[in-house]
């Protein structure tokens, strides 16, 4: 097994933290072997460079730059891209467009000129919602003729982009996780703790009857290493392929939430205390009228929209079999693992 050199963007984020952690570890277990990792992200990076056994090094980079991104690309074998700004209808659509898709047009520009030999995406399990129920939905799911919001759209764009690169010269792959938890998480675990310290979540939203998936970060993290492994091994199966990833069975969201905040010390709203979708999603559509109403003189974000509403309240589940059979991918740590992990990082935190 050769060695090879790597660069992850967006290292920084929630993703790109575990992803550098499991690198170190697939290393050092001789799962794979790196003589050189990059790491670029927009923000500083804080490294103890003596606890890795091969080179590593980050730079301050914005995916934007196409001329400044070019040169990191030298010389590397495998680039790992991450980076994206993930939205829920707060964010300009204009910013989304910038960082996600030219952003990783980009990454491709520069991975073509440098003569990089593979490439993964990490996309997402919402470029093929439109709005509806999902339910076990696999790779083949079309892509909807119009999205509900541009986060979604912009990562579409991308992986399509993306797959559209594979070629004989650069092999590219794309995984698309579900929801990710985990230490750090600042989406799911960090926004519901805010609302239940502040007691600002008092009940729950739907009838508790939508399930969803979820998937612990570091399971992402070791699904990139597998599939980074199998490309690199001529695995040609791999190639021009999109993978969904998630670990545990599908559940609803709240009761996910609750044995986590609960473990945290925190009370959290039984079953029965819900308001229902239909009355949710009017809330959401009041509150983002509000919010574009007064955007000229204050920027608001806003905790509710219809776009959270809906997946909170409507069925979105996947199957994961096509990432097991192609590149053996099964979830590295257990439901237990993962919470026990999730917990300890947020009791201090909190």
């Amino acid at each position: 097994m050769s060695a090879q050199s790597v660069v992850l963007t967006g290292a920084a984020g929630f993703l790109g933290v575990a992803l550098v952690a499991e690198l170190k570890q697939a290393h050092e277990k001789q799962l794979i072997q790196i003589d050189r990792l990059l790491l670029l992200d927009n923000k500083a990076i804080k490294l103890d460079n003596s606890s890795y056994l091969f080179n590593i090094e980050s730079h301050i980079i914005d995916i934007r730059d196409a001329q400044s991104l070019t040169g990191f690309l030298e010389g590397i074998d495998v680039v790992i891209h991450a980076a994206s700004i993930i939205d829920w209808g707060n964010l300009p659509p204009q910013l989304l467009h910038e960082v996600n898709v030219q952003g990783t047009e980009n990454i491709i520009k520069a991975c073509t000129e440098n003569h990089v030999g593979n490439l993964i995406y990490t996309s997402t399990m919402d470029v093929t919602y439109d709005g509806r129920p999902v339910v076990d939905a696999d790779e083949s799911q079309p892509y909807p003729r119009a999205y509900h919001d541009a986060y979604c759209e912009t990562k579409a764009l991308a992986e399509q982009l993306v797959i559209k690169a594979n070629s004989d010269r650069l092999n590219t792959s794309v995984l698309r996780p579900c929801g990710i938890y985990g230490p750090a998480d600042p989406y799911h675990i960090a926004e519901s703790l805010k609302a239940v310290k502040s007691g600002a979540l008092k009940v729950r939203v739907g009838n508790g009857s939508a399930l969803f998936q979820h998937v612990y970060v570091g399971n992402v993290a070791h699904a990139h290493i597998l599939l980074l492994k199998a490309m690199t091994e001529n695995n040609t199966e791999v190639n021009g392929q999109i993978y969904l990833v998630a670990d545990d069975p599908a559940e609803n969201f709240f009761d996910f939430l609750e044995p986590i905040m609960r473990e945290l010390g925190y009370p959290f709203p039984p079953k029965q205390r819900y308001i229902p979708y239909k009355i949710m999603y009017i809330i959401g559509f009041i509150v983002e009228m509000l919010a574009a109403l007064v955007k000229p003189f204050v920027n608001i974000s806003t905790p509710i929209t219809r776009s959270s509403v809906k997946m909170l309240c409507e069925d979105l589940t996947i199957k994961t079999d096509k990432a097991s059979r192609h590149f053996g991918y099964t979830p590295k740590y257990s439901k237990d693992e993962a919470f026990d992990a999730t917990i300890e990082y947020f009791k201090h935190e909190s």
